[in-house]
């Protein structure tokens, strides 16, 4: 864990582009930041709170072994003072969302061309389609980039994001030049990104049709 104090070179450059270009996205929080900080809520019916806290196979500790062993610990202040790259910036749904509008507006943000087509074809491309070895979970992924399935509900084919612990989503869709974000502070309940951020998929959709 690499505190803001000793944070590597590359790590601090980073941190700056966020600041700078996405002020709703921190690496390496301040005291400032905190004030905003909300902890997250572990709930007894989410997927991952019962894999992590019941019995592990030697596979699923490989896993989690970059987690720190106290399952708390990353619900102190301390953890988002530091700067983990991929895993601990603090954000909101509509900072998350930023990031992926380029992906969502061909390659375009504020003006300023960010991607090529070609790049965006090449991320998009389905690279791999195969059962998660150790859970059994269906993935499919691009070139950094979730695809959609039923363990990772994007909405519609053709969509594209990323997920993280507890149900937080975010997804480009390119066609409706939308973005879509949900950062819950309590674990969403059941399998894959949760009964909840797909009820709000759904909603989103339903809303589109209408």
């Amino acid at each position: 864990m690499e505190l803001e104090g000793t944070c590597k070179p590359e790590f601090q450059g980073l941190r700056r582009t966020f600041s700078e270009n996405f002020s709703h996205y921190v690496l390496g929080a301040r005291d400032a930041d905190l004030l905003r900080w909300v902890p997250q809520i572990l709930n007894p019916e989410s997927e991952l709170v019962i894999r992590l806290f019941g019995q592990q196979s030697e596979e699923l500790k490989r896993v989690y072994r970059p987690i720190p062993s106290d399952p708390l610990a990353t619900r102190q202040p301390d953890y988002f003072r530091s700067v983990i790259p991929s895993m601990n910036g603090i954000s909101n749904a509509a900072g998350i969302a930023r990031l992926f509008a380029p992906l969502a507006f061909g390659g375009e943000f504020g003006g300023v061309r960010l991607f090529s087509s070609k790049t965006l074809a090449l991320a998009t491309k389905e690279q791999w389609h195969y059962p998660d070895p150790i859970f059994g979970d269906d993935f499919r992924c691009g070139m950094g980039l979730l695809l959609t399935t039923p363990f990772s509900d994007f909405g519609r084919e053709g969509n594209f994001g990323s997920a993280g612990a507890g149900g937080y989503t975010v997804f480009a869709d390119p066609e409706n030049r939308l973005c879509f974000a949900y950062t819950p502070n309590r674990f969403t309940t059941g399998k894959g990104l949760g009964d909840e951020s797909r009820r709000l998929v759904r909603s989103l959709y339903e809303c589109l049709a209408s």
